[in-house]
């Protein structure tokens, strides 16, 4: 047994002696760390808030511990906040696009009503991130 175990040494040793191999696998080595390292680094930043669950039998509330969540930033709540009803609408764009249309126009037309949002005003639009539609008179 202590033969074959000196043998597959002397093996591992000539695969490590030539050099294309042995730098490929440092290079190998050091790219997953840095991989790893970084993955590691973005978990590391992530703001952590509890969740509050409210048990309705017992009237207590219980926070779990690796409970995490994510903050919304202003302009996603912005954003969820001024879509406005088809009712009160004078422009639409789609959620796949960056156009905004009046709602006559021939774009606004050919969307899908489930890819359709709407706007008040202009600057609604604007804020949302949408642009005038060149191919649309009027806007």
């Amino acid at each position: 047994m202590g033969n074959s175990i000196q043998e597959m040494f002397n093996k591992f040793k000539s695969i490590i002696a030539d050099d294309s191999i042995f730098y490929t696998v440092i290079i190998v080595l050091v790219a997953l760390t840095a991989f790893g390292l970084g993955r590691w680094s973005v978990t590391q930043n992530t703001p952590k808030i509890p969740i509050v669950v409210k048990n309705e039998i017992l009237g207590a509330s219980v926070t779990p511990l690796f409970a995490t969540s994510t903050v919304k930033t202003a302009e996603q709540t912005i954003s969820t906040s001024t879509h406005v009803t088809k009712e009160i609408a004078k422009y639409v764009g789609s959620k796949k696009g960056t156009k905004y249309h009046l709602l006559t126009c021939p774009g606004a037309k050919q969307m899908s009503e489930e890819n359709k949002v709407y706007f008040s005003s202009k600057e609604d639009a604007q804020k949302q991130g949408y642009t005038p539609a060149s191919n649309c008179k009027g806007i």
